[in-house]
């Protein structure tokens, strides 16, 4: 779950008749987004019972919330690794069912008491696509009524009030602004915004953007203590520092170099990246006696060479630098590599 969820204004529950729910019914709850669309319609549409009127409020905090019935496996009380989903009821009159990290989440924030259900108030968020219920006492509450605030009021930073080193906010996540540079990879060069995406689950990366119009709604305020991290490794980004082919090394491979069964990387041979599988002799006189008594014929660059027939090809290992002196690829070497 992110942090900085969508309060929408207004939400609309349409509803399926259900005979293992308190109510008699289960609601599907969509929302009115910021310029006043209704989101999820399509599949609101094609789920709902159109026999059942559907109910429109307005998201207001509410208390009242009781855990009930979960969905994908076990009964009401027992705990089932099958579980996908849970049951809530909503003290305006329906169930709606929530994620098994989202009820953990509640948990973490709030009480839920036999018999009364949970404590304190909660409202509908949306996390991307999916629904939320949170609780007003948690602090993903505030950063996420801060972050609807903006996005109705449609205030986004502009270009001009960036500040390098600084967090910026997004509707997904934060990414800190590393400054405007030229981007080597596109055709005609000019200079673009880079930012480091931070993501803590797979990883930072940079990100580039030609435009940063409505792309951030929220300034940190202070340089990201991890700044001077972030922009070094502007030094291996081949878009910030391109290839300098006054730094690439060249080396030989010898018959030291290589290992006789099935030696298998990718060389330069006559300046041209090429990958030719070397084989032992033994091999090479199997292909050959296939060849004679099977009728194959073996596409010599798949079959390979020999070692002798290799060596004659003079292959060379070779190392590339970017122009920050980051060494980018290694080409023919047992920890070859390629960024």
């Amino acid at each position: 779950m992110s942090n900085t969820m969508f309060i929408p204004k207004e939400i609309i529950a349409g509803f399926n008749s259900r005979t293992d729910t308190y109510t008699g019914k289960l609601a599907y709850v969509i929302y009115v987004d910021e310029k006043g669309v209704k989101r999820k319609e399509h599949s609101w549409n094609g789920w709902k019972d159109d026999k059942i009127p559907a109910v429109t409020e307005q998201n207001e905090a509410v208390d009242g919330f009781v855990i009930n019935k979960q969905a994908g496996g076990g009964g009401y009380s027992s705990w089932n690794t099958r579980r996908t989903t849970a049951r809530v009821y909503d003290p305006r009159g329906w169930e709606i069912e929530i994620s098994i990290e989202n009820l953990l989440f509640i948990l973490e924030h709030t009480n839920s008491i036999k018999g009364k259900g949970l404590e304190g108030e909660f409202v509908y968020a949306w996390d991307g696509k999916d629904l939320v219920l949170l609780p007003v006492g948690c602090e993903d509450y505030k950063n996420s009524k801060e972050y609807s605030h903006i996005m109705y009021n449609k205030t986004s930073i502009k270009a001009k009030d960036l500040i390098i080193g600084n967090t910026y906010s997004t509707k997904n996540g934060e990414q800190v602004y590393l400054g405007k540079y030229i981007d080597h990879n596109l055709k005609v060069k000019k200079k673009v915004f880079y930012f480091m995406e931070i993501d803590k689950r797979y990883g930072n990366y940079v990100r580039r953007y030609s435009s940063v119009s409505k792309k951030f709604i929220k300034d940190s305020g202070e340089k990201h203590e991890s700044f001077d991290e972030y922009f070094k490794k502007l030094d291996s980004e081949i878009s910030y520092s391109p290839i300098d082919e006054t730094k690439t090394k060249y080396f030989n491979i010898t018959e030291k170099d290589i290992r006789l069964d099935n030696w298998n990387r990718y060389v330069t041979i006559d300046g041209k990246e090429e990958n030719i599988i070397v084989n032992s002799e033994t091999k090479m006189k199997q292909y050959e006696e296939n060849n004679k008594r099977y009728g194959m014929s073996y596409n010599r660059q798949n079959q390979g060479t020999s070692v002798e027939g290799y060596l004659k090809l003079n292959p060379r290992k070779k190392i590339v630098y970017l122009e920050s002196g980051f060494e980018y690829k290694r080409l023919g070497f047992k920890d070859s590599y390629y960024h």
